[in-house]
């Protein structure tokens, strides 16, 4: 048992490909660039290993597991398929040349019903029940990068490097998808869902995030949401338009949808690009996977709830400022409504004090000389007296 203030990562020893948490306990399983599959539980602040089997010797590139935890569904380089008991590690099937090419992903869909994909595009649909596969769709042309699963509609979402994204109604008996989009002249290289709508994110090799809305058909997107400095190359969704993205930069990123808002990072895996992420049943964990040899564990239960608090606080706050600098303005303007108001006034009262001095001068008699004005006439008669000039000079 390893012990820590807080559980961040799991050392592996060995390079992951892919992982997946346990639906009904605190175990997580992880599958090895050596074939290995390992399993740990996990706490808070500590794991331990209870799972140790190696059902090939060729990487295992991809896990799902079973509804009730019971048994894992692993996929190899080698094309084979392997099911194992999560409990006791006991290889209960083997499928020993499902495909032709290296299984990239697997995933469960309805019970008993298993979709692999390949690095040539082939997807095969398998009854757990039977030897054979049920379909094969060869619509993409190169690898299979990802698949989600829409319970409800019984749909599986494909998306290929070949630059296109397919749906498959895994109930159709036609070996064809029931739809097909236009080539987006990216690679497509994860998906998941815009919780509580009819959306999809759809990650890129250029670091753009493609949306498609299911109601308006799977031609093309309808939205393209710049920004990624890398590639998005895993997804996961953490809440109502919240997603998770892993880039190649390493760094693990939260950010809303419709509207985009760019939320903060969650997570570093230094120079390494990041693989692949998944959520656990009860939305705590989230697992990332780089090329460095260890699973790294963050919390994202607590988060949103932090930040709803701060962001609810935030918007209290302006407000009230807001309320605030309203009423300081209503005074302001108040006081020079007043002013103009007495400074109109003032003028009022000026103009008609004029105009009564003007009506009294037009009406009084024209005022007469005083004697003073002989001596100032006497003044001018000796400035202007030609002798002036000598006068100044002599003074």
């Amino acid at each position: 048992m390893s012990e820590g203030v807080g559980l961040e990562k799991i050392p592996l020893e060995n390079q992951p490909h892919d992982c997946v948490f346990s639906p009904n306990s605190d175990h997580i399983y992880i599958g090895l660039v050596t074939g290995e599959i390992k399993g740990f539980g996990f706490n808070d602040t500590s794991f331990e290993r209870k799972l140790r089997v190696r059902p090939s010797k060729k990487s295992c590139r991809g896990l799902d597991i079973s509804s009730d935890g019971s048994t894992l569904y692993a996929v190899s380089k080698d094309g084979s398929i392997n099911y194992v008991d999560a409990h006791t590690g006991q290889i209960s099937h083997t499928k020993a040349q499902a495909h032709d090419n290296p299984i990239s992903r697997v995933k469960l869909t309805m019970p008993n019903l298993v979709a692999t994909g390949d690095d040539e595009g082939v997807v095969k649909l398998w009854d757990t029940r039977k030897p054979e596969a049920v379909r094969a769709y060869t619509h993409h042309f190169d690898y299979i990068s990802d698949f989600y699963y829409e319970d409800p509609q019984r749909k599986l979402l494909t998306s290929s490097a070949d630059g296109t994204l397919s749906v498959i109604d895994v109930r159709n008996n036609k070996p064809e998808p029931v739809g097909h989009s236009d080539d987006q002249e990216d690679e497509l290289l994860s998906i998941a869902p815009l919780a509580g709508t009819s959306k999809y994110a759809v990650g890129t090799q250029l670091g753009v995030l493609s949306i498609f809305n299911s109601k308006q058909g799977w031609g093309d997107c309808v939205d393209r949401i710049p920004g990624h400095p890398q590639s998005i190359d895993a997804l996961v969704s953490l809440g109502p338009s919240i997603l998770a993205t892993g880039s190649s930069d390493g760094l693990i990123r939260v950010m809303g949808v419709l509207p985009t808002k760019f939320m903060g990072v969650i997570g570093d895996h230094g120079e390494f690009p990041i693989e692949r992420m998944k959520l656990s049943s009860d939305s705590k964990w989230l697992a990332s996977m780089s090329h460095n040899e260890e699973l790294m564990m963050t919390r994202v239960d607590d988060m949103f709830e932090d930040s709803d608090g701060e962001d609810a606080a935030e918007d209290a706050d302006a407000d009230m400022a807001k309320d605030d600098s309203d009423e300081d303005e209503s005074k302001e303007e108040a006081e020079e409504d007043a002013e103009m108001e007495q400074q109109a006034e003032a003028q009022e009262k000026e103009a008609e004090a004029e105009e009564e001095e003007d009506s009294d001068s037009d009406s009084s008699p024209e005022p007469q000389p005083e004697p003073i004005k002989k001596k100032s006439k006497k003044n001018k008669h000796f400035i202007d007296n030609d002798s002036s000039a000598a006068f100044f000079d002599d003074l």
